[in-house]
């Protein structure tokens, strides 16, 4: 305000290059009735509404909202998570196997029908990446965490850190349990139920049978690799569970197979390097990976993408920085954080 009573005046920098007008057109009428300035003028200008140096796309909508196909009004932050996760799901298979959806190939210089390629899922933050994973399985949507750096929360690797602390542990009956859930053995919530009614137990140091053949041979599984876990070193013993569970090759026939093969070969190669020479025993392996996966360190996925691949793109908005997608799906709309705005620092009192 100073400055501008001194011959001074306002730029405004609105010209948007990258996005199509249909796109800014929402973007304006949102924030043009959320962005105003306070009456004291300071901080906050009023809201400038973007014009897009881009023309109109010749075909298409600009902006599609997805309408879950289950009401939310008493849905939990999760489940709403996974209704939306199924939505988007549903919606990138019609869109792919239809052919309704178009977008202009700058190589081709001529519109196509949408690939996986083409798009982007985008989040604030990765709580929701679980959901979508879910979803994406369900569907058979390829896809990659781009530039994920949460490679020991990626579901595979959990999912083999419990197998590896069953093995270790014969009385952790919930990760028996969970292991016995996983892909690696298959078993359902009634085959456990069942073998544990009949067997009388779900520890497998006990050869107790039940008659129930996929937890019965999990549970000798299991008990082999927990009497060889010493002897075998731990890489071999990982190598061991892949090779009688058959996991490398169920994993390849999974969503995004590739990447999680990868992911789970990579599992072996750090065990390697932690317990090589006696370094580090079985049993504090296991420990470790179940502690670091509770402290999430930015350790990237193995390295499967390759530009070109058909598959959808997840990456968080921050990582999506200077990169451009036909198609972008804002994912975890609904998400808040909580901010405490009711403290204010007065500086000048000491």
């Amino acid at each position: 305000r100073e400055i501008v009573s001194k011959s001074g005046r306002v730029l405004e920098l609105v010209e948007n290059f990258r996005t199509r007008p249909e796109i800014t057109d929402q973007v304006n009428a949102v924030f043009e009735g959320i962005m105003h300035r306070p009456e004291d003028g300071r901080y906050q200008p009023d809201y400038a509404a973007l014009s897009a140096f881009r023309e109109r796309a010749e075909v298409g909508p600009g902006v599609i909202v997805l309408p879950p196909a289950e009401p939310l009004d008493e849905l939990g932050a999760e489940d709403v998570r996974e209704a939306e996760a199924r939505a988007t799901a549903a919606f990138i298979t019609h869109a792919r196997e239809s052919g309704g959806m178009r977008v202009f190939d700058r190589e081709l210089k001529d519109w196509r029908h949408v690939e996986l390629r083409d798009i982007a899922i985008l989040f604030h933050r990765t709580l929701a990446l679980d959901a979508y994973e879910e979803a994406f399985g369900d569907h058979q949507l390829e896809y990659r965490v781009a530039g994920g750096k949460k490679f020991y929360a990626r579901r595979e690797v959990r999912e083999l850190a419990t197998v590896l602390a069953a093995v270790e542990d014969p009385h952790n009956l919930a990760a028996v349990v969970g292991a016995l859930r996983t892909p690696f053995f298959g078993a359902s919530d009634e085959d456990i139920l069942l073998h544990r009614h009949r067997a009388g137990t779900l520890s497998y140091v006990s050869d107790e049978s039940s008659g129930i053949d996929t937890v019965d041979n999990a549970m000798a599984l299991l008990r082999d690799l927990h009497h060889e876990r010493s002897s075998l070193g731990t890489p071999r013993l990982i190598g061991n569970l892949f090779d009688r569970t058959n996991a490398l090759e169920l994993f390849l026939l999974k969503s995004s197979g590739e990447q999680r093969h990868a992911n789970l070969v990579k599992v072996v190669e750090i065990a390697d390097q932690l317990t090589r020479d006696g370094a580090m025993s079985f049993g504090g392996f296991v420990r470790w990976l179940a502690d670091v996966q509770q402290l999430t360190p930015s350790e990237s996925e193995s390295p499967m993408s390759e530009e070109g691949d058909d598959f959808v793109r997840m990456l968080t908005i921050h990582k999506a920085k200077g990169l451009e997608f036909p198609v972008v799906v804002l994912a975890d709309l609904s998400h808040y954080t909580a901010r405490n705005d009711s403290i204010i620092v007065n500086r000048e009192l000491s």
